[in-house]
């Protein structure tokens, strides 16, 4: 395989107490120690639940968040540490697409400004270009090209995700965070932006980090798959038929069997708090107070990294 496009090594991102009262102590660690790779033309899908710290790992891997520690490589340079100027050039190459529609998009901007904000920031260029790009755009992203002077508000929710796209779409960026991008939207708008999202990913020939809670619609469009768990990844694959034959960690297969059912009222519940445990106190595997799997090393000793195979990984005492 060719070099990674985008390399994260030994991330780690920590929240310190702040308060003037209190001795100075971690009081979260979003990111422990993550590492892994994106290659050109590849998906990487990121899942786990709400607080796992996906969405920080997405800021991070972009430096739209300081690291506590480790390296971002983009092509085999390391940027960790460039300043803004120096960033420049690799920040139209990299774009984020959040989750919520509604919010994302500045409702006193109407879609040619929009669109158009990040293409303005990088090049000088006649409006009448500006306006056939931002057309362009629209096109390939299923929207009216004559739509450029309308509202965010006379659009619907599949609709402004649309834009949303378009807007990433402008710099022509070889890399793409996906943040839990459908996760608002109806099902039969999701699956249409999913193909969207394959479509221009095949046209372009672009890389996707996939964020989502939803394991299921994860295997569906990635080529590998990393699982995270409080700040730290405990199983890694790539897509290989139904995904509940591959997995192996006891968390891995809870987002499986757990996983939201509305018609059956089954809510998806939330990893465990520990925000009130000084973090120097868990030594042992942090998914043990609800892995019924579990047994007394577990809780004292973080558990080491297994190859299953060649791109198979899971980090988990159990003889898996």
């Amino acid at each position: 395989m060719n070099k990674p496009l985008v390399e994260a090594i030994n991330i780690k991102k920590y929240y310190c107490d702040k308060s003037l009262f209190k001795e100075k102590r971690i009081a979260a660690k979003a990111l422990d120690d993550v590492s892994f790779d994106i290659h050109k033309d590849e998906t990487l899908g990121l899942v786990g639940e709400s607080g796992s710290g996906k969405t920080t790992l997405g800021k991070v891997i972009l430096l739209l968040e300081k690291l506590s520690s480790g390296k971002i490589l983009w092509n085999e340079e390391d940027i960790t540490f460039h300043d803004e100027n120096r960033l420049l050039n690799f920040r139209r190459q990299m774009q984020i697409i959040f989750q919520d529609p509604f919010t994302s998009l500045d409702p006193k901007m109407n879609v040619l400004n929009l669109i158009s904000e990040g293409l303005l920031n990088f090049n000088t260029m006649p409006k009448k270009e500006i306006i056939q790009k931002v057309q362009e755009m629209l096109t390939i992203v299923g929207l009216n090209p004559g739509d450029i002077y309308k509202y965010p508000h006379e659009f619907s929710g599949g609709q402004r995700q649309r834009l949303a796209i378009a807007r990433a779409l402008i710099l022509n960026p070889q890399f793409i965070v996906c943040d839990e991008i459908v996760s608002a939207l109806d099902l039969s708008i999701r699956n249409k932006i999913i193909n969207l999202l394959y479509d221009i990913k095949n046209k372009l020939k672009l890389s996707y980090l996939f964020i989502s809670h939803d394991i299921n619609l994860t295997n569906m469009v990635s080529d590998r798959i990393i699982i995270l768990y409080a700040g730290k990844i405990v199983e890694s694959f790539k897509k290989d038929g139904p995904i509940k034959d591959k997995v192996l960690h006891p968390y891995s297969k809870f987002l499986i069997e757990y996983v939201p059912d509305i018609k059956n009222k089954r809510n998806f519940t939330n990893i465990t708090d520990f925000s009130d445990t000084p973090f120097e106190e868990i030594t042992g595997c942090p998914f043990y107070p609800r892995c019924k799997y579990f047994m007394d090393k577990c809780k004292k000793e973080f558990p080491d990294k297994k190859n299953i195979n060649n791109d198979h990984y899971v980090v988990c005492h159990l003889n898996v």
